[in-house]
């Protein structure tokens, strides 16, 4: 067996189908996660979603080597061995929840509102002072990106600079919102086995102009909201039943994060961005919106917003959730056991989107008919 060092690896599906061939793999230094890698990389998708297995039935373990797991039949064989590799559904990517958001200094009632009348009458006068910006700004990468990280959950933050970077991307390349997806942009996360496709990603955000920034508002910083999100496809359209109406097929917007700077949270800064967003959504044929609305504020904004649960966390009222029970599932997923937090879809939209949607351990899926 010492002997044997290097073998041919033939990777098949579960049909029996050959989808990638190995050739010459070190058995004594490759290890089941180096194998799951050059797999990823042969056949072109993330190795989060991947489980690799012998003929045998036996997983391929990440942390050991290859021939600590391969029989010695196995190894003298001069046929290549074979591998099945099984694609698997993205686990959930944690907590979106951030604890501390809810606590974060705002301009008070009163300072709210004299904003909020500021921009108003700019508004009326033909002179806005803030602009709605549907391809990302380079002067306000680093603004954009300390909101949306400081607005949700630490472990979210590798995601949104994921998304952001796949925004940017898509704006040097010259995409646009109508424009198919050029190439992949792949976000892993390992620990938790799970991935998310951020091709269709986009960034808006509305902020100050300069002049007001600088002469009128005086505003510790130019954004005042930011929304990233992507479009989500083959939606195939529901026929109306006897508990929900028909809903019409086409593409899915998927907002992934929505944030608000504390100082304009009480004057429905984020409410104008959702409206701009659902304009520009219905203009490209889209059936529905959605996002995966943190518990307590943001269900709320968004159920201000016209938007309804369509698959609720489990063991809650409407989908409301609870602290306990979205621990309960961030402690499952942090063993490697496949649960969901989620329970069962309202409806056929609700379906699709808990099939396509980004999922988190604490938030429920809610969403609006467009058309």
């Amino acid at each position: 067996m010492a002997a044997i060092q290097h073998i041919d690896i033939n990777v098949v599906n579960p049909a029996g189908n050959s989808i990638a061939e190995l050739q010459a793999i070190d058995v004594t230094s490759t290890t089941g996660g180096a194998l799951k890698q050059m797999v990823a990389e042969a056949v072109g998708f993330p190795a989060a979603g991947m489980r690799l297995s012998l003929e045998s039935g036996m997983s391929i373990m990440l942390e050991k080597q290859l021939s600590n797991m391969i029989s010695d039949d196995m190894l003298l064989s001069e046929k290549a061995l074979v591998v099945t590799c099984v694609l698997v559904k993205p686990q959930p990517f944690g907590a979106k929840t951030n604890p501390r958001a809810a606590y974060m200094k705002s301009h008070g009632t009163k300072g709210s509102v004299v904003m909020e009348r500021r921009i108003m009458m700019a508004d009326r006068a033909g002179k806005p002072i803030v602009s709605c910006l549907r391809s990302p700004s380079a002067e306000l990468r680093d603004e954009v990106c300390e909101l949306v990280t400081s607005s949700f959950a630490p472990g979210m933050q590798p995601l949104i600079e994921s998304a952001i970077d796949a925004a940017y991307k898509a704006s040097s390349a010259g995409q646009t919102d109508d424009v198919p997806q050029l190439h992949k942009l792949i976000h892993e996360d390992a620990e938790r086995s799970t991935y998310a496709d951020l091709s269709t990603c986009q960034l808006w955000t509305r902020a100050l102009n300069p002049l007001a920034h600088r002469q009128w508002l005086h505003f510790d910083s130019h954004v005042c909201s930011a929304v990233l999100w992507r479009l989500l496809y083959q939606w195939e359209g529901s026929a109306a039943s006897a508990s929900e109406n028909a809903v019409a097929a086409g593409p899915v917007l998927e907002v992934l994060f929505l944030a608000t700077n504390h100082g304009f949270r009480r004057e429905g800064e984020g409410q104008s961005l959702v409206k701009e967003l659902e304009d520009a959504a219905r203009s490209l044929g889209c059936a529905a919106m959605c996002v995966a609305a943190v518990p307590k504020q943001g269900r709320r904004f968004w159920e201000t917003c016209g938007y309804t649960t369509l698959v609720p966390l489990k063991d809650s009222d409407g989908g409301a959730g609870s602290a306990d029970s979205a621990a309960s599932a961030d402690a499952l997923l942090d063993k490697g056991m496949e649960e969901t937090c989620l329970g069962e879809p309202t409806s056929a939209l609700g379906e699709y989107l808990l099939a396509n949607m980004l999922l988190f351990s604490d938030t429920p899926l809610v969403g609006k008919v467009l058309k």
